[in-house]
């Protein structure tokens, strides 16, 4: 369990790590290409695509790409056992991957590029681990790893299941 949880934290840090190194190494070698075949215009880009998961490892899990899902009769006396332990449906959200795809619905205008890296700085008492999983998944995937410096997770005196 806690062991379980600092191995999560771990390997995070080092997918942040990992993704911090492969783009500086891409941004060096398509400096020159961009350079010249871009219109000039600094400080703005078009949307690119940053989810890292439009093509999930298991597309027909549950709740890829936003599908929505419907509990079978079988399973409703476990939604409801669990549901007071976030109150929400926290028996399907268990079964959600961590990295599930999710369509892009940025708009397809221009959106700033040269701003400052950024910490994100989840605070959390007593969340369900899924949940808060695939927050911190979410922000890894789908995140420009430029502008990406830490994610902080402040568990403020959890008391019960991973978080305590």
């Amino acid at each position: 369990t806690n062991k379980a949880k600092n191995r999560i934290l771990q390997e995070t840090a080092l997918n942040l790590r990992t993704n911090r190194m492969l783009t500086k190494e891409k941004e060096t070698q398509s400096k020159s290409k961009a350079n010249s075949t871009a219109v000039r215009n600094p400080g703005v880009h078009k949307v690119l695509a940053m989810d890292v998961t439009h093509s999930p490892r298991d597309a027909r899990a549950v709740g890829q790409f936003g599908q929505a899902v419907i509990v079978s009769k079988d399973e409703n006396t476990e939604v409801k056992k669990r549901w007071d332990e976030g109150h929400f449906n926290v028996y399907l959200s268990d079964k959600i991957p961590v990295d599930r795809a999710l369509p892009d619905t940025r708009p397809l205008s221009l959106v700033h590029n040269d701003l400052p890296s950024t910490s994100v700085i989840f605070c959390f008492v007593d969340e369900v681990w899924s949940t808060l999983l695939r927050s911190v998944h979410s922000v890894l995937n789908r995140s420009p790893p430029h502008l990406l410096a830490e994610i902080i997770l402040v568990d403020d005196f959890s008391t019960k299941g991973r978080c305590s």
